[in-house]
Protein backbone atom coordinates (compact mmCIF):
# COMPACT_ATOMS: atom_id res chain seq x y z
CA UNK A 1 0.00 0.00 0.00
CA UNK A 2 1.32 3.43 -0.97
CA UNK A 3 2.35 5.62 1.95
CA UNK A 4 0.19 8.67 2.61
CA UNK A 5 1.69 12.07 1.89
CA UNK A 6 1.96 14.86 4.40
CA UNK A 7 -0.30 17.91 4.28
CA UNK A 8 1.18 20.83 2.38
CA UNK A 9 0.73 24.38 3.59
CA UNK A 10 -1.15 25.50 0.42
CA UNK A 11 -3.78 22.76 0.70
CA UNK A 12 -4.16 23.33 4.43
CA UNK A 13 -4.51 27.07 3.78
CA UNK A 14 -7.45 26.37 1.45
CA UNK A 15 -9.12 24.13 4.04
CA UNK A 16 -8.42 26.69 6.77
CA UNK A 17 -10.05 29.49 4.76
CA UNK A 18 -13.04 27.29 3.90
CA UNK A 19 -13.73 26.82 7.62
CA UNK A 20 -13.61 30.55 8.36
CA UNK A 21 -16.57 31.92 10.36
CA UNK A 22 -18.83 34.53 8.70
CA UNK A 23 -17.57 37.09 11.23
CA UNK A 24 -13.89 36.36 10.50
CA UNK A 25 -11.12 34.96 12.69
CA UNK A 26 -10.95 37.86 15.11
CA UNK A 27 -7.75 38.89 16.84
CA UNK A 28 -7.11 35.59 18.60
CA UNK A 29 -7.74 31.94 17.71
CA UNK A 30 -7.88 29.16 20.31
CA UNK A 31 -6.89 25.56 19.55
CA UNK A 32 -8.03 22.56 21.57
CA UNK A 33 -4.65 20.90 22.18
CA UNK A 34 -4.51 17.49 23.85
CA UNK A 35 -0.97 16.71 22.75
CA UNK A 36 -2.14 13.81 20.57
CA UNK A 37 -1.43 13.25 16.88
CA UNK A 38 -4.43 15.17 15.54
CA UNK A 39 -4.22 18.32 17.65
CA UNK A 40 -0.41 18.43 17.36
CA UNK A 41 -0.67 18.35 13.58
CA UNK A 42 -3.33 21.08 13.59
CA UNK A 43 -1.39 23.30 15.99
CA UNK A 44 1.78 22.91 13.90
CA UNK A 45 0.00 23.80 10.65
CA UNK A 46 -1.91 26.77 12.08
CA UNK A 47 1.21 28.14 13.77
CA UNK A 48 3.08 28.02 10.45
CA UNK A 49 0.14 29.63 8.67
CA UNK A 50 -0.27 32.47 11.15
CA UNK A 51 3.40 33.36 10.83
CA UNK A 52 2.75 34.31 7.22
CA UNK A 53 2.43 38.03 6.57
CA UNK A 54 -1.27 38.01 5.63
CA UNK A 55 -2.24 36.65 9.07
CA UNK A 56 0.29 38.48 11.20
CA UNK A 57 -2.47 40.33 13.10
CA UNK A 58 -4.05 37.08 14.34
CA UNK A 59 -2.59 35.50 17.48
CA UNK A 60 -2.89 31.94 18.74
CA UNK A 61 -3.46 30.26 22.09
CA UNK A 62 -3.31 26.51 22.74
CA UNK A 63 -5.73 25.24 25.41
CA UNK A 64 -5.18 21.92 27.18
CA UNK A 65 -7.89 20.49 29.44
CA UNK A 66 -6.85 18.05 32.17
CA UNK A 67 -9.85 15.88 33.12
CA UNK A 68 -7.82 14.05 35.80
CA UNK A 69 -9.21 10.74 34.52
CA UNK A 70 -5.72 9.18 34.40
CA UNK A 71 -3.00 9.24 37.01
CA UNK A 72 -0.50 10.15 34.28
CA UNK A 73 -2.47 13.12 32.91
CA UNK A 74 0.06 15.54 34.44
CA UNK A 75 2.65 14.10 32.04
CA UNK A 76 0.48 15.16 29.09
CA UNK A 77 0.32 18.68 30.53
CA UNK A 78 4.11 18.78 30.89
CA UNK A 79 4.61 17.58 27.30
CA UNK A 80 2.20 20.18 25.89
CA UNK A 81 3.81 22.95 27.92
CA UNK A 82 7.29 22.03 26.68
CA UNK A 83 6.15 21.58 23.05
CA UNK A 84 4.49 25.00 22.88
CA UNK A 85 7.35 26.77 24.66
CA UNK A 86 9.80 25.55 22.01
CA UNK A 87 7.61 27.19 19.36
CA UNK A 88 6.72 30.32 21.36
CA UNK A 89 3.01 29.47 21.27
CA UNK A 90 0.94 30.80 24.21
CA UNK A 91 -0.30 27.83 26.22
CA UNK A 92 -2.95 27.47 28.92
CA UNK A 93 -3.63 24.30 30.88
CA UNK A 94 -6.88 24.04 32.82
CA UNK A 95 -7.59 21.32 35.36
CA UNK A 96 -11.32 20.65 35.68
CA UNK A 97 -12.38 21.30 39.29
CA UNK A 98 -14.92 18.49 39.64
CA UNK A 99 -17.62 19.15 42.29
CA UNK A 100 -17.15 22.94 41.96
CA UNK A 101 -20.06 24.59 40.09
CA UNK A 102 -20.77 24.50 37.24
CA UNK A 103 -18.92 21.17 37.21
CA UNK A 104 -20.73 18.18 38.64
CA UNK A 105 -19.49 15.46 40.95
CA UNK A 106 -18.10 12.64 38.88
CA UNK A 107 -16.52 9.28 39.58
CA UNK A 108 -14.03 8.01 37.00
CA UNK A 109 -15.61 4.59 37.39
CA UNK A 110 -19.06 5.78 36.30
CA UNK A 111 -20.30 4.51 32.94
CA UNK A 112 -20.86 7.97 31.48
CA UNK A 113 -17.66 9.61 32.66
CA UNK A 114 -16.33 9.96 29.09
CA UNK A 115 -19.47 11.80 27.99
CA UNK A 116 -19.40 14.00 31.08
CA UNK A 117 -15.74 14.63 30.42
CA UNK A 118 -16.57 15.80 26.89
CA UNK A 119 -19.23 18.19 28.21
CA UNK A 120 -16.87 19.52 30.89
CA UNK A 121 -14.12 19.96 28.29
CA UNK A 122 -16.32 22.22 26.14
CA UNK A 123 -17.35 24.18 29.25
CA UNK A 124 -13.74 24.69 30.31
CA UNK A 125 -12.54 25.64 26.83
CA UNK A 126 -15.42 28.10 26.48
CA UNK A 127 -14.55 29.81 29.76
CA UNK A 128 -10.85 30.00 28.87
CA UNK A 129 -11.77 31.47 25.47
CA UNK A 130 -13.74 34.22 27.21
CA UNK A 131 -10.78 35.02 29.45
CA UNK A 132 -8.45 35.07 26.44
CA UNK A 133 -10.88 37.09 24.27
CA UNK A 134 -10.84 34.40 21.59
CA UNK A 135 -14.04 34.00 19.58
CA UNK A 136 -12.95 31.03 17.45
CA UNK A 137 -11.99 27.51 18.55
CA UNK A 138 -10.17 25.19 16.15
CA UNK A 139 -10.60 21.45 16.64
CA UNK A 140 -8.64 18.66 14.96
CA UNK A 141 -11.47 16.35 13.83
CA UNK A 142 -10.61 14.70 10.50
CA UNK A 143 -12.19 12.47 7.85
CA UNK A 144 -11.82 9.30 9.93
CA UNK A 145 -13.76 11.02 12.73
CA UNK A 146 -16.43 11.97 10.18
CA UNK A 147 -16.79 8.34 9.12
CA UNK A 148 -17.08 7.17 12.73
CA UNK A 149 -19.70 9.84 13.44
CA UNK A 150 -21.68 8.92 10.32
CA UNK A 151 -21.63 5.23 11.25
CA UNK A 152 -22.85 5.99 14.78
CA UNK A 153 -25.66 8.22 13.53
CA UNK A 154 -26.71 5.78 10.84
CA UNK A 155 -26.75 2.94 13.35
CA UNK A 156 -29.07 4.95 15.62
CA UNK A 157 -31.32 6.08 12.79
CA UNK A 158 -34.69 4.44 12.43
CA UNK A 159 -35.91 3.76 8.92
CA UNK A 160 -38.93 6.01 9.47
CA UNK A 161 -36.79 8.92 10.65
CA UNK A 162 -36.53 10.22 7.09
CA UNK A 163 -35.11 13.60 6.14
CA UNK A 164 -34.01 14.96 9.52
CA UNK A 165 -31.49 12.29 10.47
CA UNK A 166 -30.71 11.78 6.79
CA UNK A 167 -28.99 15.15 6.82
CA UNK A 168 -27.30 14.16 10.09
CA UNK A 169 -25.27 11.59 8.17
CA UNK A 170 -23.38 14.58 6.75
CA UNK A 171 -21.79 14.57 10.22
CA UNK A 172 -19.83 17.59 11.48
CA UNK A 173 -19.81 21.00 9.84
CA UNK A 174 -16.48 22.67 9.18
CA UNK A 175 -17.83 25.76 10.95
CA UNK A 176 -20.66 26.25 13.43
CA UNK A 177 -21.59 28.38 16.41
CA UNK A 178 -21.07 27.17 19.94
CA UNK A 179 -24.76 27.91 20.40
CA UNK A 180 -26.49 28.38 23.73
CA UNK A 181 -25.94 24.82 24.90
CA UNK A 182 -28.76 23.34 26.93
CA UNK A 183 -30.71 23.91 30.14
CA UNK A 184 -30.52 24.09 33.10
CA UNK A 185 -28.93 27.52 33.40
CA UNK A 186 -25.73 27.73 35.38
CA UNK A 187 -24.75 24.15 34.55
CA UNK A 188 -21.94 22.77 32.38
CA UNK A 189 -24.04 22.52 29.24
CA UNK A 190 -25.38 26.09 29.20
CA UNK A 191 -23.45 28.87 27.38
CA UNK A 192 -26.24 31.45 27.07
CA UNK A 193 -26.05 34.41 24.72
CA UNK A 194 -22.24 34.37 24.68
CA UNK A 195 -22.39 31.08 22.76
CA UNK A 196 -23.96 32.95 19.83
CA UNK A 197 -20.79 34.97 19.21
CA UNK A 198 -18.25 32.15 19.43
CA UNK A 199 -17.42 29.58 16.78
CA UNK A 200 -16.11 26.03 16.45
CA UNK A 201 -14.12 25.40 13.26
CA UNK A 202 -12.71 22.11 11.97
CA UNK A 203 -10.32 22.68 9.04
CA UNK A 204 -9.08 19.05 8.87
CA UNK A 205 -12.40 17.34 8.05
CA UNK A 206 -11.43 16.64 4.42
CA UNK A 207 -8.18 14.87 5.33
CA UNK A 208 -7.80 11.26 6.53
CA UNK A 209 -5.87 10.39 9.67
CA UNK A 210 -2.98 8.80 7.77
CA UNK A 211 -2.12 12.14 6.16
CA UNK A 212 -1.99 13.77 9.58
CA UNK A 213 0.28 10.95 10.75
CA UNK A 214 2.50 11.44 7.70
CA UNK A 215 2.81 15.14 8.54
CA UNK A 216 3.80 14.32 12.12
CA UNK A 217 6.44 11.81 10.98
CA UNK A 218 7.91 13.89 8.17
CA UNK A 219 8.21 16.98 10.36
CA UNK A 220 9.60 15.02 13.32
CA UNK A 221 6.89 16.20 15.71
CA UNK A 222 6.46 14.57 19.11
CA UNK A 223 3.08 13.70 20.60
CA UNK A 224 1.43 11.78 23.44
CA UNK A 225 -0.99 8.87 23.23
CA UNK A 226 -4.07 8.37 25.39
CA UNK A 227 -4.39 4.62 25.96
CA UNK A 228 -8.07 5.01 26.85
CA UNK A 229 -8.78 5.65 23.15
CA UNK A 230 -8.04 1.96 22.55
CA UNK A 231 -10.53 0.69 25.14
CA UNK A 232 -13.41 -0.70 23.05
CA UNK A 233 -15.59 -1.07 26.13
CA UNK A 234 -15.29 2.59 27.09
CA UNK A 235 -17.16 4.34 24.25
CA UNK A 236 -19.15 3.49 21.15
CA UNK A 237 -16.67 5.49 19.06
CA UNK A 238 -13.73 3.43 20.33
CA UNK A 239 -15.54 0.23 19.37
CA UNK A 240 -16.28 1.51 15.86
CA UNK A 241 -12.71 2.72 15.45
CA UNK A 242 -11.33 -0.67 16.44
CA UNK A 243 -13.73 -2.42 14.08
CA UNK A 244 -12.68 -0.19 11.17
CA UNK A 245 -9.00 -0.80 11.92
CA UNK A 246 -9.50 -4.56 11.50
CA UNK A 247 -10.97 -4.18 8.02
CA UNK A 248 -8.84 -3.92 4.92
CA UNK A 249 -11.28 -1.66 3.08
CA UNK A 250 -13.37 1.41 3.81
CA UNK A 251 -16.96 0.68 4.93
CA UNK A 252 -19.86 1.23 2.54
CA UNK A 253 -22.78 3.52 3.30
CA UNK A 254 -26.10 4.19 1.58
CA UNK A 255 -25.96 7.19 -0.73
CA UNK A 256 -28.55 9.95 -0.29
CA UNK A 257 -31.29 10.74 -2.78
CA UNK A 258 -30.79 14.41 -3.61
CA UNK A 259 -33.99 16.11 -4.90
CA UNK A 260 -31.84 18.87 -6.40
CA UNK A 261 -29.77 16.42 -8.47
CA UNK A 262 -32.12 13.58 -9.44
CA UNK A 263 -30.28 10.35 -10.18
CA UNK A 264 -31.31 6.72 -10.36
CA UNK A 265 -29.22 4.22 -8.41
CA UNK A 266 -29.19 0.49 -8.84
CA UNK A 267 -29.04 -1.53 -5.63
CA UNK A 268 -25.31 -1.96 -6.16
CA UNK A 269 -24.72 1.70 -6.98
CA UNK A 270 -26.75 2.84 -3.95
CA UNK A 271 -23.78 1.92 -1.74
CA UNK A 272 -20.46 3.73 -1.91
CA UNK A 273 -17.32 4.18 0.21
CA UNK A 274 -18.02 6.11 3.39
CA UNK A 275 -15.97 9.20 2.51
CA UNK A 276 -17.83 9.51 -0.82
CA UNK A 277 -21.23 9.20 0.86
CA UNK A 278 -20.32 11.73 3.55
CA UNK A 279 -19.30 14.19 0.84
CA UNK A 280 -22.62 13.65 -0.96
CA UNK A 281 -24.54 14.20 2.26
CA UNK A 282 -22.56 17.38 2.91
CA UNK A 283 -23.42 18.62 -0.58
CA UNK A 284 -27.08 17.78 0.05
CA UNK A 285 -27.00 19.71 3.32
CA UNK A 286 -25.48 22.70 1.52
CA UNK A 287 -28.18 22.49 -1.16
CA UNK A 288 -30.89 22.40 1.51
CA UNK A 289 -29.31 25.33 3.39
CA UNK A 290 -29.26 27.36 0.17
CA UNK A 291 -32.86 26.43 -0.72
CA UNK A 292 -34.03 27.46 2.76
CA UNK A 293 -32.16 30.77 2.47
CA UNK A 294 -33.83 31.46 -0.89
CA UNK A 295 -37.31 30.52 0.38
CA UNK A 296 -37.05 32.74 3.45
CA UNK A 297 -35.70 35.63 1.39
CA UNK A 298 -38.58 35.39 -1.09
CA UNK A 299 -41.42 34.55 1.30
CA UNK A 300 -40.61 36.09 4.67
CA UNK A 301 -42.41 39.39 5.27
CA UNK A 302 -42.43 41.90 8.09
CA UNK A 303 -43.14 40.77 11.62
CA UNK A 304 -41.99 41.98 15.05
CA UNK A 305 -38.51 40.94 16.16
CA UNK A 306 -38.53 37.49 17.70
CA UNK A 307 -41.28 36.29 15.36
CA UNK A 308 -41.30 34.98 11.78
CA UNK A 309 -44.02 35.63 9.20
CA UNK A 310 -43.87 33.60 5.97
CA UNK A 311 -46.24 33.61 2.98
CA UNK A 312 -46.96 30.03 1.87
CA UNK A 313 -49.51 30.67 -0.90
CA UNK A 314 -47.29 32.37 -3.51
CA UNK A 315 -46.20 29.16 -5.20
CA UNK A 316 -45.95 25.38 -4.93
CA UNK A 317 -44.57 23.97 -1.68
CA UNK A 318 -40.84 23.23 -1.57
CA UNK A 319 -39.56 19.64 -1.33
CA UNK A 320 -40.26 17.99 2.03
CA UNK A 321 -36.61 18.07 3.05
CA UNK A 322 -36.58 21.85 2.45
CA UNK A 323 -39.83 22.23 4.39
CA UNK A 324 -38.14 20.55 7.33
CA UNK A 325 -35.18 22.90 6.98
CA UNK A 326 -37.46 25.96 6.99
CA UNK A 327 -39.36 24.72 10.05
CA UNK A 328 -36.17 23.92 11.98
CA UNK A 329 -34.76 27.39 11.28
CA UNK A 330 -37.96 29.12 12.38
CA UNK A 331 -38.36 27.02 15.53
CA UNK A 332 -34.75 27.61 16.54
CA UNK A 333 -35.16 31.36 16.00
CA UNK A 334 -38.46 31.79 17.89
CA UNK A 335 -38.27 29.14 20.63
CA UNK A 336 -37.36 30.08 24.23
CA UNK A 337 -35.28 26.89 24.48
CA UNK A 338 -31.51 27.33 23.99
CA UNK A 339 -30.55 28.02 20.37
CA UNK A 340 -28.94 24.92 18.86
CA UNK A 341 -30.44 22.44 21.33
CA UNK A 342 -32.83 19.66 20.22
CA UNK A 343 -35.51 21.21 22.47
CA UNK A 344 -35.49 24.32 20.26
CA UNK A 345 -36.02 22.15 17.15
CA UNK A 346 -39.00 20.00 18.17
CA UNK A 347 -36.57 17.34 19.36
CA UNK A 348 -35.55 16.98 15.67
CA UNK A 349 -38.40 14.50 15.51
CA UNK A 350 -39.49 13.55 12.01
CA UNK A 351 -42.99 12.87 13.31
CA UNK A 352 -43.35 16.36 14.81
CA UNK A 353 -41.81 18.10 11.81
CA UNK A 354 -44.11 16.19 9.48
CA UNK A 355 -47.16 17.35 11.43
CA UNK A 356 -46.01 20.97 11.25
CA UNK A 357 -45.22 20.78 7.53
CA UNK A 358 -48.62 19.27 6.76
CA UNK A 359 -50.24 22.25 8.51
CA UNK A 360 -48.10 24.86 6.76
CA UNK A 361 -48.30 23.24 3.32
CA UNK A 362 -51.45 21.02 3.29
CA UNK A 363 -51.03 20.28 -0.43
CA UNK A 364 -48.34 18.59 -2.53
CA UNK A 365 -48.07 20.83 -5.61
CA UNK A 366 -49.35 23.92 -7.43
CA UNK A 367 -52.50 22.14 -8.56
CA UNK A 368 -53.24 21.00 -5.03
CA UNK A 369 -52.74 24.53 -3.73
CA UNK A 370 -55.19 25.98 -6.28
CA UNK A 371 -57.79 23.38 -5.33
CA UNK A 372 -57.19 24.16 -1.64
CA UNK A 373 -57.73 27.85 -2.41
CA UNK A 374 -60.86 27.28 -4.55
CA UNK A 375 -62.48 25.28 -1.76
CA UNK A 376 -61.91 28.16 0.66
CA UNK A 377 -59.76 26.05 2.95
CA UNK A 378 -57.18 28.79 3.57
CA UNK A 379 -59.73 30.64 5.68
CA UNK A 380 -60.51 27.58 7.80
CA UNK A 381 -56.98 27.11 9.13
CA UNK A 382 -56.47 27.39 12.88
CA UNK A 383 -53.51 28.20 15.09
CA UNK A 384 -51.50 25.32 16.53
CA UNK A 385 -48.32 24.42 18.39
CA UNK A 386 -46.07 21.67 17.10
CA UNK A 387 -43.39 21.81 19.77
CA UNK A 388 -40.52 23.97 21.11
CA UNK A 389 -43.03 26.37 22.74
CA UNK A 390 -43.71 28.00 19.37
CA UNK A 391 -47.25 28.98 18.35
CA UNK A 392 -48.22 29.18 14.66
CA UNK A 393 -50.96 31.65 13.64
CA UNK A 394 -52.53 31.51 10.14
CA UNK A 395 -52.53 34.88 8.35
CA UNK A 396 -54.40 37.01 7.64
CA UNK A 397 -56.22 36.72 10.95
CA UNK A 398 -58.07 39.04 13.32
CA UNK A 399 -56.40 37.23 16.24
CA UNK A 400 -53.20 39.20 15.70
CA UNK A 401 -52.47 42.94 15.86
CA UNK A 402 -51.91 44.84 12.63
CA UNK A 403 -50.25 44.60 10.15
CA UNK A 404 -50.95 40.85 10.07
CA UNK A 405 -54.72 41.29 10.12
CA UNK A 406 -54.37 43.54 7.06
CA UNK A 407 -52.10 41.34 4.95
CA UNK A 408 -54.97 40.09 2.79
CA UNK A 409 -55.81 43.65 1.70
CA UNK A 410 -52.19 44.72 1.23
CA UNK A 411 -50.80 41.62 -0.48
CA UNK A 412 -53.64 40.50 -2.72
CA UNK A 413 -55.14 37.32 -1.28
CA UNK A 414 -51.90 35.87 0.07
CA UNK A 415 -51.91 33.51 3.02
CA UNK A 416 -49.21 32.47 5.41
CA UNK A 417 -48.21 31.84 9.00
CA UNK A 418 -46.73 33.80 11.88
CA UNK A 419 -44.57 31.87 14.34
CA UNK A 420 -44.31 33.41 17.80
CA UNK A 421 -43.24 32.40 21.27
CA UNK A 422 -45.99 30.43 22.99
CA UNK A 423 -47.48 31.68 26.25
CA UNK A 424 -45.49 30.15 29.14
CA UNK A 425 -47.19 28.01 31.74
CA UNK A 426 -47.65 29.09 35.35
CA UNK A 427 -44.93 26.63 36.29
CA UNK A 428 -42.54 28.48 33.98
CA UNK A 429 -42.98 32.23 34.65
CA UNK A 430 -40.71 34.59 32.75
CA UNK A 431 -40.97 37.70 34.97
CA UNK A 432 -37.50 38.53 36.28
CA UNK A 433 -36.94 40.81 39.27
CA UNK A 434 -34.32 43.55 38.84
CA UNK A 435 -35.03 45.82 41.85
CA UNK A 436 -31.80 45.06 43.72
CA UNK A 437 -29.64 45.42 40.60
CA UNK A 438 -31.20 48.78 39.69
CA UNK A 439 -30.73 50.16 43.20
CA UNK A 440 -27.10 49.01 43.29
CA UNK A 441 -26.42 51.51 40.46
CA UNK A 442 -23.90 49.27 38.73
CA UNK A 443 -24.16 48.25 35.06
CA UNK A 444 -25.71 44.80 34.67
CA UNK A 445 -27.33 42.59 32.06
CA UNK A 446 -30.10 40.01 32.00
CA UNK A 447 -30.50 37.30 29.37
CA UNK A 448 -34.28 37.21 29.39
CA UNK A 449 -36.28 34.26 28.08
CA UNK A 450 -33.11 32.90 26.40
CA UNK A 451 -33.93 35.30 23.55
CA UNK A 452 -33.32 38.89 24.61
CA UNK A 453 -30.20 40.46 26.10
CA UNK A 454 -31.23 43.40 28.32
CA UNK A 455 -28.32 45.67 29.30
CA UNK A 456 -28.73 48.36 31.98
CA UNK A 457 -26.51 51.37 32.64
CA UNK A 458 -25.54 52.48 36.15
CA UNK A 459 -28.11 55.30 36.16
CA UNK A 460 -30.97 53.21 34.77
CA UNK A 461 -33.23 53.60 37.80
CA UNK A 462 -32.90 57.41 37.78
CA UNK A 463 -33.75 57.72 34.10
CA UNK A 464 -36.59 55.19 34.25
CA UNK A 465 -38.21 57.03 37.16
CA UNK A 466 -37.76 60.53 35.73
CA UNK A 467 -38.89 59.55 32.23
CA UNK A 468 -42.07 58.00 33.61
CA UNK A 469 -42.70 60.79 36.18
CA UNK A 470 -42.40 58.43 39.13
CA UNK A 471 -41.81 59.96 42.58
CA UNK A 472 -38.29 59.69 44.00
CA UNK A 473 -39.67 57.58 46.84
CA UNK A 474 -40.06 54.75 44.33
CA UNK A 475 -36.28 54.39 44.23
CA UNK A 476 -36.02 53.51 47.91
CA UNK A 477 -39.45 52.27 49.00
CA UNK A 478 -39.35 48.71 50.30
CA UNK A 479 -42.72 48.02 48.70
CA UNK A 480 -41.55 48.88 45.17
CA UNK A 481 -40.50 46.11 42.81
CA UNK A 482 -39.17 46.36 39.27
CA UNK A 483 -39.36 43.38 36.92
CA UNK A 484 -38.66 42.47 33.32
CA UNK A 485 -41.85 41.00 31.88
CA UNK A 486 -43.58 40.78 28.47
CA UNK A 487 -44.82 44.15 27.22
CA UNK A 488 -46.87 43.07 24.18
CA UNK A 489 -48.49 40.01 22.55
CA UNK A 490 -45.17 39.18 20.87
CA UNK A 491 -43.40 38.52 24.17
CA UNK A 492 -40.83 41.27 23.84
CA UNK A 493 -39.35 42.44 27.16
CA UNK A 494 -40.50 45.50 29.04
CA UNK A 495 -39.86 47.03 32.47
CA UNK A 496 -42.80 47.04 34.89
CA UNK A 497 -43.07 48.14 38.51
CA UNK A 498 -45.28 47.44 41.49
CA UNK A 499 -45.69 49.87 44.39
CA UNK A 500 -47.61 47.60 46.73
CA UNK A 501 -51.01 48.23 45.18
CA UNK A 502 -52.68 46.22 42.44
CA UNK A 503 -52.42 45.75 39.53
CA UNK A 504 -48.88 46.00 38.15
CA UNK A 505 -48.11 49.36 36.56
CA UNK A 506 -47.84 49.62 32.76
CA UNK A 507 -44.67 49.17 30.78
CA UNK A 508 -42.06 51.84 31.59
CA UNK A 509 -40.09 53.62 28.90
CA UNK A 510 -36.35 53.48 29.68
CA UNK A 511 -35.07 56.03 27.13
CA UNK A 512 -32.72 58.74 28.37
CA UNK A 513 -34.01 62.32 28.48
CA UNK A 514 -31.00 64.35 27.37
CA UNK A 515 -29.50 61.94 24.84
CA UNK A 516 -32.00 59.62 23.21
CA UNK A 517 -29.19 58.13 21.15
CA UNK A 518 -27.81 56.43 24.27
CA UNK A 519 -30.55 54.29 25.80
CA UNK A 520 -30.38 53.50 29.47
CA UNK A 521 -31.65 50.02 28.70
CA UNK A 522 -30.49 48.29 25.54
CA UNK A 523 -32.57 45.31 24.40
CA UNK A 524 -31.09 43.01 21.75
CA UNK A 525 -32.64 39.91 20.21
CA UNK A 526 -29.63 37.60 20.02
CA UNK A 527 -30.93 34.70 17.92
CA UNK A 528 -30.25 34.18 14.22
CA UNK A 529 -32.30 32.44 11.54
CA UNK A 530 -29.15 31.65 9.52
CA UNK A 531 -28.03 28.07 8.85
CA UNK A 532 -25.10 28.35 11.29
Amino acid sequence: MQRATKLTLPEFTRAFNNSKPPTGWGKRIAIAYSGGIDSTCLLYLVDNLLKKDHLKDVSLVAIHIDHQFRQTSHLDVAHCDEWTKKRSIPFISYRIPWTNPPYSTLSVTSRNHEEMGRIARYRAIFDVMKDQEANVLLMAHHMDDQIETALMRQARRKEEDGETTLIGTAAMRSCRRFGMGNFPRGQMRYFGHEGMTRWICRPLLDFPKDRLMATIQDEGLTFVEDESNQDVNLTERNAIRANLAQKCHEPLLLRPRNPFKPTTFSEVERQAPAHVVIQEYSELRSDVDHAVDVYLKENRVFSPEGTVHIITSKGPPPPRIVQFGIILRILRYVSPFPWGSPHAEAGRSTEKLTRISECLWPYKDEEGMQEYRSRGLFTSRTKFSGGSDVLWHPTPTPDLPTPHSMDWKRSGRTYGWVAQRQRPTRKDPISFGITAQLRARDPFEVFWDSRWLCQFSENAIDVICSTNFLPRSVMTSLGTRFVIAPRDPWWTPGIHYHDGSNPWKPHLHPMTIRDRGTPTVKQTFVRTIDAI
